[in-house]
């Protein structure tokens, strides 16, 4: 049966009709970019089978229950796009096997985040567009990958102890009010982006298959089935090319998902439209494998340091509306990769440089 996407003006889970025992033989439930609306059963998640949940972009609203944690085998979670309100539920950090939460695009609030456990296998989360407040969270697994909380309203400095995130490729925190420095020390923050992008073709993983998942059907296995179809289904979906919606790069006005067979080699540094203000430190030209640096809408002044041509993979690099005074440094003219470069609204001053790409741009 396919739910994704159709025209269903369907009252979504309704409490006292729905036969709750189905759950307990599901193992996929894809009802993504419907029209549903009610809010979740705590049923749902006391399914022992449950392996993938996608409810993105429907009409979904109420809190989310508690034993969300319930669903022990539970590793792709994405509840985007509704208006689910209150505290993201303590429960969740428990799932030992989640592996990709997207929960962004709510109403969500709250100031303390769940502790996730360091077994917890989370690889990407993304809680952005969403009410939360108070000092930017840093309780996730050591090993995730990708973590977005733009679009929020914490506060406060970029924590020191985002350090222990010793895998963590793409950080998203635009649109907030963090304020203070960039610390001298943020570049051991971010040690994945240091060295070169690894080949994409060189591994595969669960996780991209799992995107794959929202754009397909809704499976109802049993309970002696359930895993060998994952497998089986995860494997086909490697030979196609999917769009992943989940991880949004905002550039320009313009969004767009990233594909799948970049994913693993798009590291980005986003700190878009907050209150930090201080020299840009010379120790971001390490992070060898950014593609993308947005330092845009802050209130960071001095020199552009001439280290940043040392981005050799930077694509995308985003320096405006800042109050920067200096001439463009010539060392631009060594980024072989720039395709966007944006310095504007600030105090700059000299000539433009002439060289490389630099030569696309003027």
């Amino acid at each position: 049966m396919d739910f994704y996407p159709n025209e269903s003006h369907s009252s979504g889970f309704k409490q006292e009709s729905a036969p709750w025992t189905i759950f307990d033989f599901i193992s996929f439930l894809i009802l993504s970019q419907n029209k549903l609306l009610g809010s979740l059963p705590t049923a749902l998640f006391r399914s022992s089978q449950l392996f993938t949940l996608a409810l993105s972009h429907n009409n979904f609203f109420g809190e989310l229950s508690e034993n969300i944690g319930d669903a022990k085998l539970l590793s792709f979670l994405m509840l985007d796009k509704n208006s689910f309100f209150g505290p993201i539920p303590q429960s969740i950090s428990q799932i030992s096997s989640l592996e990709l939460l997207d929960l962004s695009r709510n109403r969500l609030f709250g100031n303390i985040f769940p502790v996730f456990y360091h077994q917890v296998n989370l690889l990407y989360a993304d809680f952005s567009s969403n009410q939360f407040l108070g000092e930017v969270p840093t309780t996730f697994p050591p090993d995730i990958e990708t973590l977005a909380l733009g679009g929020n309203k914490f506060s406060g400095a970029l924590p020191s102890n985002l350090t222990k995130l010793r895998n963590l490729q793409r950080l998203k925190l635009q649109d907030n009010n963090i304020s203070g420095q960039i610390p001298i020390e943020f570049v051991n923050i971010l040690t994945r982006m240091i060295e070169a992008p690894p080949n994409p073709t060189s591994r595969t993983s669960s996780f991209a298959a799992a995107i794959a998942f929202s754009s397909s059907t809704i499976f109802l296995t049993s309970k002696t089935s359930g895993f060998a179809v994952a497998k089986a289904f995860s494997s086909k979906i490697f030979s196609t090319e999917f769009a992943i919606n989940e991880l949004i790069v905002n550039w320009k006005k313009s969004k767009q998902g990233l594909s799948s067979h970049i994913i693993d080699m798009y590291f980005l540094l986003d700190l878009l439209n907050n209150q930090l203000s201080s020299e840009i430190p010379t120790s971001l030209s390490t992070l060898k494998a950014l593609k993308m640096l947005n330092l845009s809408f802050n209130k960071l002044f001095g020199k552009i340091p001439t280290s940043l041509g040392d981005l050799q993979n930077v694509e995308r690099l985003d320096l405006s509306h800042n109050k920067l005074s200096s001439p463009i440094p010539i060392d631009f003219t060594k980024l072989q990769q720039l395709t966007t470069l944006d310095v504007s609204n600030n105090k700059l001053t000299g000539r433009i440089p002439i060289g490389g790409q630099m030569n696309t741009m003027l």
